[in-house]
């Protein structure tokens, strides 16, 4: 085992520079001679901490562990991970004075800390540097003397505490920095490595939903003598990436042995390959834990295992009754003596349902009394008549109950033994699996008087949910899960508007309603009062709110497009972004040398924002030429991208081996050049998308869409290697494939649902399992990117192209049919099956057009040498006549020989690009760059008269591709910046308009139209804003 070097104070004189250590203050003759006599009948300090070594030791328990993966921080892409033990390592070794280490809840945060202590324990030598896991919810006061009161628990007395801190460097693993309820910086406010205090280096793990966009101002080091400066050389972040599919084999393997099962590690493989997104769930090392214990008891009894869908709150509620049930079993094995009454009792209230009640109320009384702080700790003696003795009394039916459930306990010490249970007992008590049947669930009104019940008894009127994501997360399954709970959740935001005492519990139904995909397009929310509600991501467009109480709302990367907010109360509403810089003058950006942007108030010269995101030293920024975006260089030999809107770092590039002297925008602000001390210059090609960046040689996130020939789900892919199913109706996401070495440039479905086809980079074309996730098998034939794949009509063919071919596959085996190969001006970019199957046409290079027969696999005619870069072709439904666009003016619309053809969907200025049918083939959803247009063929024995509709605005980038769901007036866009829309087409009274079903992707606020007449409390900033989003002042009325 390799161990952790050792690093020597070193002296210094006062102005010192930051991380170095100054010499201790020398004792006073009489304090020496003090300090002596109190260690004359005492331990020393080394044997004290041998002591230590030896009982941490001892108490390690941990019976699996699998050495997690990590990122350098939460922007960085998955193809950067890295050993995060290495990592702590090269911390260990370096100088830097605080780690801070990010994950989800259940990314093994605490099992890290645990286990790096243990083996760091193992490596002590005297004079080491020590080790010290720190539990923060444990302490009283970890922001002011932390150390020492870590100490005092492990009986070291004041004597040995000031002889370690004079002499000894330590290692403190701080875990739990978010459950602490912690927001001061602990290496501040604990005056680490200042003159005569302690020497230490700090690690400090954090859950990722508590982090907001400034987090490091509570981690960073401050530089000694500039206290408002960070000292960023002396801070590192990681972030634990989730499990691989190889790591959850591997802790599958180890934990198998540890008890008897009849279980096999084949059998649980099996089991989470089947069941579909089950795989994709357990990457979180907690949840896989809980669904290794609560497996067998899941799938017992069922058959067709590829139909099941288990979601993260199924499989808390699965292990809970699995672990009670357990639990009453021993009990009925035992001889319980005294406490044979009390399970009696408790048999006949049925003791799982009391076990759970029991968790319930004390996940609430934690709220409520501790602000959420997990650790109860309980003296008999001393809180005999406290909150605490309903729980932690020595009673009989209270030490039983306490017993079975899922509690932890460490002396007079007691907690869930995981954040996210006590999350989610908190969950359980607003809404309850038993509530699922209506006959229990509770009502807003009572039926019998029509009065209100006591709106303030309800658990979502005693505290706002917002600041615990997890929660609500718990419940936004529910809310998918269980229609009278989003009912429920509705009854409540409607009740506020004539009852004031609702408003707490609207705030959280909507925050949960929203994030469960709920769409508000055109709601009645006149008078609602929600204070303190999230709305981020959420779809208001044409939403009432007038008279409406918002204050203090989130309204980040909303849509609001013509909501009405005349008369609302928007008092300290934010929107998550700032109005754009102005050419007026009024902001000034600079960069230093400790990494640091800031904005500055040209007339005062006051910062304004500070964003930090480089490691070393600011060499050199720029504006875009639109002053939105702010591009800057460092030493750290990365380019950034910051969005002024959002005050957010948006992107970063990397491929310069040295320091960045010097960057600069094109005029149209499409590309970035960037040059260096390594004598190159690099042209980085943007697409701007909202507040996000589509980068050639860096992110990739365009998208291509299908919906599956019943019209039921919508697939998505990504270039990022992400595949996302989605419910065709509510946009509810279900089976999610994450593949990053399968770059998705096309998916298709086949014609009985049961698959999906994706071409992406290398040449491959990868067949999926709808149902599980699974890759069935891979068609090798390609030398380049495929870029279009398709199936035939019938099912029976795939058929994929790159730059020069198109390949025929039989649809069963995967064996390949036949190769057509084009000419070589060609470079097939498009290809349509025929209704039949029989043809199929590619478009391709130089306007070209070709049909060729699928059985002979002859080219029947080819038509091309127009001046358009390409062609882009469909057949015409239940025809075989083709259309074709290049790019410019018009489609044109062939004869069934491709001979001749006439011009169609020609509208004054409009291009069309490409195009798609609906089934019926009576409309067609035309692409211009980042407008859909919509055409209609009036008479359906005259499908050539296509006559234009409308244009449809609102997709936020280039729409890369256009699909119709079957059998119905809905079609899809995907944009460059991995954003969906669904579009639904309304006819009524002779009028033709196109709603906003439902998106996914929202990269910024949109709010165009929005009335903001007499709204209450909307600040300067904030209402520059919305306007620039093309929001109407009051003025303009």
């Amino acid at each position: 085992m390799i161990g952790f070097p050792f690093v020597h104070a070193a002296t210094s004189s006062s102005e010192e520079p930051p991380g170095s250590c100054t010499p201790k203050t020398p004792l006073s003759p009489e304090a020496s001679f003090q300090r002596y006599a109190q260690l004359q009948d005492s331990p020393s300090v080394e044997d004290m901490l041998h002591r230590l070594r030896r009982l941490r030791i001892e108490e390690y328990t941990q019976a699996v562990f699998i050495a997690p993966m990590a990122k350098p921080n939460l922007q960085a892409l998955d193809n950067t991970l890295f050993s995060l033990m290495d990592k702590v390592e090269e911390f260990l070794a370096g100088d830097g004075q605080v780690m801070l280490i990010m994950g989800e809840s259940g990314a093994g945060k605490s099992t890290f800390n645990r286990h790096l202590e243990h083996r760091l324990w193992q490596d002590y030598e005297p004079g080491g540097r020590i080790p010290l896991f720190i539990n923060l919810p444990a302490l009283d006061r970890p922001d002011k003397d932390m150390v020492v009161e870590q100490l005092k628990t492990t009986d070291f007395s004041e004597g040995h505490i000031w002889d370690l801190k004079q002499s000894h460097q330590l290692l403190l693993i701080c875990d739990g920095y978010d459950e602490s309820q912690l927001t001061s910086n602990l290496h501040t406010t604990n005056l680490f490595n200042r003159p005569g205090q302690w020497d230490v280096k700090l690690i400090v793990t954090c859950r990722t939903q508590y982090l907001g966009p400034d987090y490091r101002d509570r981690f960073a080091p401050k530089a000694t003598g500039q206290y408002h400066r960070t000292a960023n050389n002396l801070f590192q972040e990681a972030v634990i990436a989730p499990f691989s599919k190889e790591q959850i084999d591997l802790y599958i393997e180890k934990f198998v042995p540890l008890i008897p099962r009849t279980w096999v590690k084949k059998d649980y493989m099996d089991k989470l390959t089947t069941i579909p997104n089950l795989m994709e769930l357990v990457r979180n090392p907690f949840l896989l834990t809980l669904a290794l214990e609560a497996l067998p008891s899941v799938v017992d009894g069922r058959s067709d295992l590829s139909r099941l869908k288990i979601t993260r709150v199924e499989l808390y509620d699965t292990f809970v009754d699995h672990w009670l049930k357990v639990n009453k079993r021993r009990l009925q094995d035992q001889t319980l003596k005294d406490r044979h009454k009390a399970f009696e009792d408790h048999l006949a209230d049925g003791f799982v349902q009391s076990g759970i009640v029991f968790q319930k109320e004390l996940a609430e009384a934690i709220f409520q009394e501790q602000d959420g702080r997990p650790i109860v700790e309980y003296s008999n003696k001393r809180d005999k008549m406290s909150w605490k003795a309903r729980f932690f009394d020595s009673e009989p039916e209270i030490s039983l109950l306490r017993d079975s459930s899922l509690l932890s306990r460490t002396v007079n010490q007691y907690h869930f033994i995981h954040r996210s249970v006590l999350e989610y007992f908190l969950s359980r008590t607003v809404w309850d699996t038993s509530m699922d049947d209506n006959e229990f669930a509770p009502h807003v009104y009572s039926e019998a008087t029509g009065v209100s019940l006591p709106i303030t008894d309800l658990p979502l009127s005693k505290r706002s949910l917002v600041p615990e994501p997890s929660v609500i997360q718990f419940l936004v399954e529910r809310v998918q899960m269980q229609p009278i709970f989003k009912q429920y959740l509705l009854e409540l935001v409607e009740l506020s508007k004539s009852d004031p005492l609702a408003s707490m519990a609207a705030a959280n139904a909507i925050t949960i309603l929203v994030r469960a995909g709920r769409h508000f397009n055109g709601a009645d929310l006149r008078g609602i009062r929600i204070p303190g509600a999230d709305l981020t991501g959420g779809q208001f467009d044409l939403a009432q709110f007038q008279d409406s109480d918002l204050t203090g709302i989130t309204f980040t990367k909303t849509w609001i497009r013509q909501a009405d907010f005349t008369g609302a109360r928007m008092e300290e509403t934010r929107f998550g972004e700032l109005p754009s810089l102005q050419g007026d003058s009024w902001s000034i950006v600079s960069g230093d040398t400790a990494g640091e942007i800031q904005f500055w108030e040209a007339t005062t010269m006051m910062p304004r924002i500070t964003w930090r995101g480089h490691s070393r030293p600011v060499t050199t920024i720029e504006f875009s030429p639109n002053g939105r975006w702010i591009v800057s260089g460092s030493d750290d030999n990365t380019v950034k991208v910051w969005d002024g809107y959002a005050a957010t770092l948006v992107s970063t590039f990397t491929g310069h081996t040295s320091c960045i002297t010097s960057v600069a925008f094109s005029p149209d602000g499409s590309l970035i050049a960037s040059g260096g001390w390594d004598r190159t210059v690099r042209l980085w090609e943007v697409n701007s998308v909202g507040f996000g960046f589509d980068l050639d040689g860096a992110v990739d996130s365009k998208r291509s869409v299908a919906y599956s020939p019943d019209g039921q789900f919508l697939i998505s892919g990504s270039r990022a290697g992400v595949i996302q199913q989605h419910d065709a109706e509510s946009g509810e996401i279900g089976l999610v494939i994450r593949r990053q070495e399968f770059r998705a440039n096309s998916i298709a479905y086949s014609s009985d649902c049961r698959q999906i086809a994706m071409g992406g980079s290398g040449g491959d074309v990868t067949l999926w399992s709808t149902h599980t996730g699974a890759l069935e098998n891979t068609l090798r034939g390609h030398t380049t990117n495929v870029r279009v794949v398709a199936y035939s009509p019938c099912g029976q063919w795939i058929a994929s192209s790159d730059d020069l071919r198109v390949q025929l596959w039989d649809a069963r085996s995967g064996t390949s049919i036949q190769v057509i190969s084009g000419n070589d001006a060609c470079f097939v970019r498009t290809l349509s099956f025929s209704s039949s199957g029989a043809k199929i046409a590619f478009g391709g290079k130089s306007g070209t057009v070709q049909v060729w027969d699928v059985t002979t696999g002859k080219c029947e005619i080819e038509k091309g040498g127009s001046d358009v870069w390409y062609c882009f072709v469909r057949y015409l439904p239940k025809s075989l006549q083709v259309v074709s666009c290049g790019g410019g003016e018009g489609a044109h619309l062939w004869d069934e020989e491709v001979r001749h053809s006439r011009v169609i969907l020609q509208h004054s200025g409009i291009l069309i690009q490409h195009f798609a049918f609906s089934s019926c083939g009576q409309w067609i959803a035309s692409v211009e760059e980042n407008r859909a247009h919509l055409w209609r063929s009036p008479l359906e024995e005259r499908p050539q008269d296509w006559k234009y509709v409308l244009a449809v605005e609102g997709c936020l980038g280039l729409i890369d591709e256009i699909v119709w769901r079957p059998n119905k007036l809905e079609f899809a866009t995907a944009d460059v910046g991995g954003s969906t829309r669904v579009w639904r087409v309304v006819e009524e009274s002779a009028r033709v308009r196109v709603q906003l079903v439902w998106g996914t992707g929202g990269s910024g606020l949109v709010a165009s139209g929005s009335v903001l007449d007499g709204a209450i409390g909307l600040n300067t900033l904030n209402q520059t804003l919305l306007e620039q989003r093309g929001a109407f002042p009051s003025e303009n009325l």
